[in-house]
């Protein structure tokens, strides 16, 4: 870079420190222990959510709309997993740093399906609510047009995140990059993404709210027999359990990470180096809760359960048989 380019860098990039302090280091032990404990999360969450759809299109039980959503956002959040193998790579190569334009490359296709997943959270909500507020429409929907239009609306603000990103990239080709999904946001693209995320994650906590209301609405008009209520009371109840754990861990940790990079980091004044570790870190805590999806669907869902612990066994009895193939 040339000494324009580095003053420009010094007046406009929020990491410039980081730049200065890491850029000639070689390897960093602190780049590699990060950018270790974040894949240490990100390869199992890979595998796990995988699971997911592998399972849902398997087996009739799962083949609800609610569950059609769900094994679509696991597998965008695969794809939004993946990306951070390419901070590994960077960090354990000691370079530190690549240009932006390469890691927009690498990254932008993770980034669309970390797009599409937040609008999939908040449209799993919506049918969940269509679901139980208008049953009978639900059953007789045409189930193509309505998961379509879906997948539609999910992929449009994804696209829309894409193209973002690929104008700061355009405008910014050799800015310096770490490899993190977590840095890619500079200028108004920080403040339109996270908005974005703070968007979705509140209109599904509303969605869900409107299901609890429902459901007690429904507990409390039901004219079906004694037995009858405390059997779909209890379905509601089970199903209500569900969706606060999903808010708990799935929307909060995207909704925690949005609130510190929005609100919280601004007015505590640290300097960039620690911006960026303390942005990172609480990336990693959103990347746990999306490798918690399938664990949060066994523990909580019957259905699930049933299906995750057959193909389980299915899976055991199979690497017995290499096992005794290769002895």
């Amino acid at each position: 870079m040339n000494g324009q380019q580095i003053e420009e860098l010094n007046e406009n990039y929020s990491y410039y420190q980081l730049w200065v302090q890491y850029k000639d280091s070689g390897h960093s032990p602190m780049f590699i222990f990060t950018a270790s404990l974040l894949n240490a999360i990100v390869v199992p969450g890979i595998f796990m959510n995988i699971g997911i759809p592998l399972t849902t299109f398997k087996y009739s039980s799962l083949r609800g709309t609610s569950s059609f959503l769900l094994a679509l956002t696991a597998l965008f959040e695969t794809v939004h997993q993946f990306g951070h193998l390419f901070f590994l790579c960077v960090s354990l190569s000691g370079r530190n740093f690549v240009p932006y334009f390469t890691a927009f490359k690498f990254l932008v296709i993770p980034l669309v399906g970390c797009s599409a997943s937040l609008a999939l959270i908040a449209l799993t909500g919506m049918d969940r609510l269509i679901q139980l507020a208008f049953e009978k429409w639900h059953a007789k929907v045409n189930r193509t047009v309505y998961l379509g239009t879906f997948v539609l609306i999910s992929l449009f603000f994804s696209i829309l995140m894409g193209l973002k990103y690929a104008q700061i990239a355009f405008c910014h080709p050799k800015w310096p990059q770490t490899g993190t999904i977590s840095d890619i946001f500079l200028f108004e693209f920080k403040p339109f993404f996270f908005s974005f995320m703070l968007m979705a994650n509140f209109i599904a906590i509303v969605f869900y709210v409107f299901i609890w209301v429902v459901v007690k609405w429904k507990r409390v008009g039901s004219q079906l027999p004694t037995n009858a209520i405390k059997s779909k009371t209890n379905t509601n109840a089970r199903l209500f359990k569900s969706l606060v754990v999903i808010i708990s861990i799935s929307i909060g940790c995207y909704l925690i990470s949005a609130v510190v990079r929005l609100f919280v980091l601004s007015p505590l004044h640290l300097d960039q180096v620690k911006v960026w570790f303390v942005e990172l870190y609480f990336g990693i805590l959103l990347n746990l809760g999306v490798a918690l999806n399938a664990p949060v669907l066994f523990i909580c869902s019957k259905d699930y359960r049933k299906c995750f612990v057959r193909e389980f066994a299915l899976l055991r009895s199979k690497l017995a048989k290499l096992h005794s193939f290769v002895q």
